[in-house]
């Protein structure tokens, strides 16, 4: 059986890092992570988070800033701000805070509450970068790999990746293993490229869970194993992947890696198709197709009386 295979895929999703509301409340040392506005915020009471920390956001605190930032942008306690979110990271930006020049960035690449810039976004990136924040140096990566904003230079992207692989970043492990498959920026290295993938993929990291799957589906980069295969198949399924909702129906449509299960198969393509997976609503729809000519020819035969 053959699993459709596409490239533009393995450098899909997660270009831009968010960092988590929660995690960033409770960072150690943060000045955020500790008062009333902490305690609001730990019982959903975000509206009176948001006023605890508006005080000091607006003397100048960077930790506060970004944390409104933050409500600002996922609306949380105010209505959703995109263009008072990005002055609020701009603001703790200036002062250092490092996940603030991530989101800043992330804002001007998309022009979301900020000017649509490459430029911008990719000089936000770098500082964060600079100042310790992990998650930007995919994002400045992808920025170099594409050229967008930087001077295109699939080497320094390559470079950038494995420096947040090494640091435990599953998003830049993903991303580095995906440039090692392709040959992008690094001769093509199957047997590195699987490792990153089982790095990220161990970390939860859904889309490595599902090239990791097809790599031991197609003894690529490790040896063919259709049950290993088949299980990381299955994680990413159930983390929401349609294109291994769609693959995982197909392992159990034949019985390879898994237990032969047309219902079960018939049950995940048609997740897949939901999610607009445009292959499994066309073999949804080819099947529809097929199942109503038997049922068409079977009442014909029986009007015949053959």
């Amino acid at each position: 059986m053959k699993l459709p295979f596409r490239p533009r895929a393995l450098l899909r999703t997660g270009l831009f890092c968010i960092a988590s509301l929660a995690a960033s409340a409770l960072l150690g040392g943060c000045a955020a992570s500790s008062g009333s506005g902490l305690t609001a915020f730990e019982h959903g009471d975000y509206a009176a988070a948001l006023d605890a920390w508006r005080a000091p956001a607006e003397r100048g605190s960077p930790e506060h800033a970004f944390m409104l930032g933050l409500m600002y942008e996922q609306g949380l306690g105010v209505d959703a701000d995109p263009f008072a979110a990005a002055s609020w990271y701009r603001s703790a930006a200036e002062h250092g805070h490092a996940a603030a020049a991530n989101n800043l960035g992330r804002l001007h690449h998309t022009g979301k509450g900020a000017e649509l810039s490459g430029e911008l976004a990719a000089r936000w990136y770098a500082q964060a970068a600079r100042d310790g924040y992990v998650p930007a140096l995919a994002n400045l990566g992808v920025m170099h790999l594409y050229g967008h904003g930087v001077p295109r230079d699939p080497a320094k992207a390559v470079e950038l990746l494995r420096r947040g692989a090494e640091a435990n970043e599953a998003r830049a492990q993903r991303l580095l293993a995906a440039c090692l498959r392709l040959g992008l920026g690094a001769p093509v290295d199957a047997q590195r490229a699987a490792i990153w993938y089982e790095r990220a993929a161990r970390q939860g990291d859904a889309d490595a869970q599902f090239q990791l799957a097809l790599l031991y589906l197609r003894g690529e980069g490790v040896l063919p194993n259709d049950t290993t295969g088949a299980q990381w198949m299955e994680r990413a399924a159930y983390a929401g992947v349609a294109e291994a909702q769609y693959n995982l129906g197909l392992l159990h449509l034949k019985g390879r890696g898994v237990k032969r299960d047309a219902g079960e198969a018939a049950r995940l393509i048609r997740l897949a198709a939901r999610q607009g997976l445009v292959v499994a609503q066309s073999k949804l729809a080819l099947e529809s197709d097929a199942a109503a000519l038997a049922l068409a020819s079977r009442d014909e035969a029986v009007a015949s009386g053959d």
